[in-house]
């Protein structure tokens, strides 16, 4: 054996929001190392456009190229003669937090891991000669790969943080009182929650309806127009997705209501593509750009909000939807899957390989390799690169 290597490389899919200079009144361009005087590059639609991050070296495409890897070799020397046998070669990543992203897959980006084997094997000499071997011949090179998820949790000490919330307060001057509950912060796909809206307002005014929905933010970086640096604001798209909705009936509106919504939940739809239809968790990494100052932007940042509207007739007589009010209470919520939630109650890992002192490889019989060799199922991830042609 020659060589023998594991690595742990990662794949990250992103976009960017490519910027422009302005033409001013006069004609003259604005000048491009001034942010306040860019604009976003935008199509037929007039709506910002979107590009995969390309590697200013070659040009290709940056998801190509692994934005982390980790290498391990099985053994200190080479070449080694291993006699015949089936070997297990324990081995280990550490996973730093920052440098490590999460694995994820979204229309706004991906980031996916492969872990991938090189085994390099000198074939056997071709004979002997005048008690000299002849050449070996060539080496043969076995490459294995398997996909792998890295999912990332919360501390079991910041769940206090997503406790219920309750709030009260006034809204202009005494035009209504309101209360409001939620049951929690931390909400994951498909598990009901709660959450009460009471009002009170002046005598002369009518609520009409209570509305809760979700709002969606989702944050990308922008490249100057170099197409090198990454520029310090950023592009943001929200979108708003109804949850519930109570309307008060014509002859029981009036300046009082308290409105309870119970199990809402919020759905993954995830069989759904279209940006304004897909509900994805919380993520937040670093990009690999920086500005020119050397600071980090984020490569894609989702989070969410929890909005109550409250819509008011001021007038109470007077009908017309011209006249009423929309009252916002917008609550910062987080929305996770299951994997981040499930890993919250995980047990400590153990190993279920037999104890063995030191680092080498260790020979096993065939009954106890076969107890090792059930499948491994894949994760729900975008796969990596191939390597024989692009794929997204």
């Amino acid at each position: 054996m020659q060589d023998f290597k594991i690595k742990l490389n990662g794949y990250s899919t992103e976009f960017v929001c490519m910027m422009k200079q302005k033409h001013l009144k006069d004609g003259s361009i604005s000048d491009p190392n001034s942010e306040a005087e860019l604009d976003f590059e935008t199509g037929v639609d007039g709506c910002p456009q979107l590009k995969l991050l390309k590697d200013n070296a070659n040009g290709s495409l940056s998801y190509l190229k692994p934005f982390v890897t980790d290498e391990i070799s099985a053994f200190d020397t080479y070449p080694m003669v291993l006699t015949q046998g089936t070997y297990i070669i324990p081995f280990s990543f550490e996973l730093d937090p920052i440098k490590h992203h999460s694995s994820f897959r979204s229309l706004f980006g991906s980031t996916t891991y492969r872990v991938e084997t090189l085994l390099r094997v000198m074939q056997p000499s071709k004979g002997i000669i005048s008690g000299i071997p002849t050449d070996s011949g060539d080496s043969k090179n076995y490459f294995l790969s398997q996909k792998c998820f890295i999912t990332k949790t919360l501390s079991p000490s910041d769940v206090l943080k997503y406790e219920s919330v309750n709030s009260h307060g006034t809204f202009q001057n005494g035009l209504i009182d309101y209360g409001f509950y939620i049951s929690t912060k931390l909400i994951e796909f498909d598990s009901p929650f709660h959450c009460h809206f009471n009002c009170i307002g002046k005598p002369d005014i009518k609520i009409i309806k209570v509305n809760v929905s979700l709002l969606q933010t989702c944050i990308l970086p922008c490249i100057k127009p170099d197409g090198i640096a990454a520029a310090k604001r950023s592009y943001s798209n929200t979108n708003t997705f109804r949850l519930a909705e109570y309307v008060v009936p014509p002859d029981e509106q009036s300046n009082i209501i308290t409105t309870k919504f119970e199990d809402l939940k919020i759905a993954t739809r995830s069989s759904c593509n279209l940006f304004t239809s897909k509900i994805l968790p919380y993520y937040n990494e670093v990009s690999r750009l920086e500005t020119v100052d050397g600071e980090k932007v984020m490569k894609l940042s989702i989070t969410h909000r929890l909005k109550i509207v409250v819509t008011i007739n001021p007038s109470g007589s007077d009908s017309s939807s011209k006249n009423f009010i929309n009252v916002n209470f917008k609550i910062p919520i987080e929305v996770i899957d299951k994997n981040i939630s499930s890993s919250l109650y995980l047990p400590a890992y153990k190993s279920p390989s037999p104890a063995i002192s030191g680092n080498g490889p260790f020979t096993i019989d065939e009954d106890e390799y076969n107890s090792y060799s059930s499948p491994i199922s894949l994760s729900s991830a975008d796969s990596p690169p191939a390597y024989s042609g692009l794929c997204h």
